[in-house]
């Protein structure tokens, strides 16, 4: 019997692919992370949102940052609370998405956010605190490259680590009748708007994306 044919948008070590050895897996990256430097950063902020790991790195690699002095501070999924809690910042809120970190946001009835994010960030959380009158100054720590490369052959299924690795995907494919195995809720959003089938990590991370993938075609 031939193995499934799986694509993953994100690099994998020797260990991930050995979790998925039932599976012909291919690596197609889709996107190109950079962090930015030197990026001006207010000293105190009074409530910071981070809704990536990445988001958190690029915070951390400016050395201005070192200093900051944060309020309140919420933030996307257990891994980037996990990474802020790395690098002492201690988190006061976590939500599953960005839509659902947004209203946590709302019912604290706060005025204002630093929100640490990159160049192709969503609009669900700006636009949600804004209709709410709460102020949000965006803070670029990083930049996102769409690399759209085009998958031949048929597959069953694709992992997706972010909304951007979705977009950069499509650019360049059309075959979306595999499942989109997401890593967290934002990103399943972004996956329904062009997947019929959808699946999102009861876990938000490499493991639980692998976890999900042999789920799925444990119980097809």
């Amino acid at each position: 019997m031939s193995k499934k044919r799986i694509i993953s948008s994100k690099h994998l070590t020797e260990a991930q692919k050995g979790l998925l050895h039932n599976f012909d897996v291919e690596v197609i990256s889709l996107i190109k992370i950079d962090y930015l430097d030197n990026v001006e950063l207010p000293m105190n902020v009074s409530n910071a949102v981070f809704t990536s790991k990445n988001a958190v790195r690029g915070w951390d690699q400016n050395t201005s940052s070192k200093d900051l002095n944060f309020g309140k501070v919420f933030c996307v999924g257990k891994k980037t609370k996990a990474s802020l809690n790395k690098r002492g910042v201690e988190v006061n809120v976590v939500a599953d998405s960005s839509e659902a970190l947004a209203k946590e946001i709302v019912a604290q009835k706060i005025n204002e956010v630093y929100f640490f994010c990159g160049n192709l960030r969503r609009d669900d959380l700006p636009n949600i605190l804004h209709t709410h009158n709460i102020s949000v100054t965006e803070v670029q720590v990083y930049n996102t490259t769409l690399i759209p490369s085009e998958v031949n052959g048929t597959f069953e299924g694709v992992l997706f680590f972010s909304p951007s690795a979705i977009k950069s995907y499509n650019l360049k494919n059309n075959d979306t009748h595999g499942v989109a195995f997401c890593i967290g809720n934002t990103t399943a959003s972004e996956a329904k708007k062009h997947f019929k089938h959808v699946k999102v990590a009861k876990e938000s991370s490499i493991q639980g994306v692998i976890e999900c993938v042999q789920e799925y075609f444990d119980y097809e």
